[in-house]
């Protein structure tokens, strides 16, 4: 009997792992850096959670740059969410309502907006790029974000590789790729 039970256990649980699989590994979230706050967890859609995931962790890892650190506060972040068309308008709400949670001044501009060069200096202008074609996607990575993040004339990009589990993109490997040159 015990060894009867021990095979229906062992087969639903196969069925279990095969069904659900392991969920990957998600990526260590760094620490604030020159970002003066955390912000708050909010309840989005799952693609809407990875663009936070990608810009959370990208915008972190550059505030924690010994070369950013030298640079200063972070005096207003800028992105054109609008420009997203894959995002619905309550996605797009979410994402704002997130960023805003830095406590640092967040505006809709986004990059080459017309800004001084000393205004660029001061914060950070930032796209999103959808599954980029690129060498830098895993085979086993279902969404493939860039983040890139300007300050000033030069910029960092950021890769960050998502897998599907359970209706969620878990951010399971982001790599700060390259520099880019003045604009």
């Amino acid at each position: 009997m015990k060894k009867t039970n021990g095979v229906i256990v062992s087969v639903f649980l196969f069925i279990f792992l095969f069904a659900y699989g392991c969920a990957p590994k998600a990526v260590a979230t760094p620490p604030l850096g020159v970002l003066p706050k955390s912000p708050a967890k909010i309840k989005t859609s799952a693609l809407a959670q990875a663009y936070i995931d990608a810009v959370d962790n990208a915008l972190r890892q550059y505030a924690n740059r010994s070369d950013v650190k030298v640079k200063g506060a972070i005096e207003f972040l800028s992105w054109d969410i609008n420009s997203i068309s894959i995002l619905t308008d309550r996605d797009k709400a979410d994402i704002k309502t997130f960023l805003s949670g830095y406590g640092i001044p967040f505006d809709e501009r986004g990059i080459d907006s017309g800004r001084g060069y000393a205004e660029r200096q001061q914060g950070i202008e930032m796209e999103v790029l959808y599954n980029p074609d690129t060498t830098l996607r895993d085979a086993g990575a279902d969404l493939l974000l860039l983040v890139r993040l300007y300050k000033g004339e030069t910029g960092r990009g950021y890769f960050a590789n998502f897998k599907e589990h359970r209706r969620k993109y878990i951010l399971y490997y982001m790599k700060d790729w390259e520099s880019y040159p003045a604009r």
